[in-house]
């Protein structure tokens, strides 16, 4: 059972019998299908760039292809065959998509300001089995039988005040031994040095609604105390330079130079189990009772 998701407030059976109707129509060869399509999709403010038929595409920001492009290599070495998948910040569907290409069986996709594109024209033009649901991530609560094999988590994490808890979410989503695939934006600074660059507001390098860029050593320290495992790090991409002495002039007498933010994907196994160890921070213990002295 899902928890803390509902159907989208955007849900509109009309505009869905319609893009059904469309979809049979283009299907059959209809020789007018595609100038009905593409009357149809100009009703929809899509976020990501895709293919509708071989000849119509959908028109997102521009920048939407780096990141789908950049996705579609990391999941072709994925097995979906049979499997449950979970997206988490779906926006227009274009990761799910690409898991139901590849053989997902059940795939569900989250977010917290449905695409009316997804649920309401591209999931009844296809005959698709995704299924598009509202809800924050904050609120989503997963039983243990409906535990998904894969969890897709596009450009989420740095939009996040509570990152870690946000993590924690999509960790116990996943069935033991499931996959997170993880997209986000980082501080692409400082290597080995664990950093989480928190700027909110106008301060962020991006806009005030992504406070949170972590670096790469701290986003692998992060996953690994959450209990991730097999940590895949694929290169990074999509570099945007930004100036520290616009919004921090004290650290940049010392920084000196320009930084980067840039975007990577991350491949990562649910391998999280409960212990001492981990009671110290989410449960309750006795070190200090018993005589020791933490960690």
């Amino acid at each position: 059972m899902l928890v803390g998701v509902e159907t989208p407030q955007c849900f509109d059976k009309l505009a869905q019998a319609r893009a059904e109707a469309l979809g049979d129509k283009f299907r059959a060869g209809a020789p007018d299908a595609e100038e009905a399509i593409r009357t149809e999709i100009s009703n929809y403010n899509f976020f990501h760039e895709m293919q509708i038929t071989p000849n119509i595409r959908s028109k997102g920001v521009w920048w939407s292809d780096i990141f789908t492009t950049e996705f579609a290599k990391v999941v072709a070495g994925i097995d979906f065959t049979g499997k449950r998948v979970i997206d988490i910040g779906a926006r227009d569907g274009a990761m799910t998509l690409m898991a139901e290409e590849r053989g997902a069986t059940t795939l569900v996709a989250v977010d917290n300001d449905p695409s009316p594109g997804l649920t309401n024209f591209l999931i009844p033009f296809r005959k698709s089995k995704i299924v598009s649901l509202e809800g924050n991530l904050y609120h989503l609560r997963v039983s243990g039988e409906e535990r998904f094999d894969i969890a897709f988590f596009p450009g989420v994490l740095y939009h996040l005040h509570t990152p870690f808890f946000g993590l924690e979410k999509v960790r116990d989503a996943l069935k033991p031994g499931g996959l997170m695939v993880l997209e986000t934006a980082i501080l692409d600074e400082m290597l080995d040095f664990p950093v989480v660059f928190y700027a909110a507001g106008q301060q962020s390098p991006y806009e005030p609604t992504s406070p949170t860029f972590f670096n790469i050593a701290s986003l692998k320290s992060a996953l690994t105390v959450l209990g991730f495992t097999d940590l895949k790090f694929h290169p990074v991409f999509a570099p945007s330079e930004f100036d520290p002495s616009v919004h921090f002039p004290e650290f940049a007498k010392i920084w000196q130079k320009p930084m980067n933010v840039s975007r990577v994907i991350v491949e990562a196994t649910n391998s999280y189990s409960f212990t001492d160890a981990q009671g110290y921070f989410a449960g309750t213990h006795r070190y200090h009772s018993s005589g020791g002295q933490g960690f």
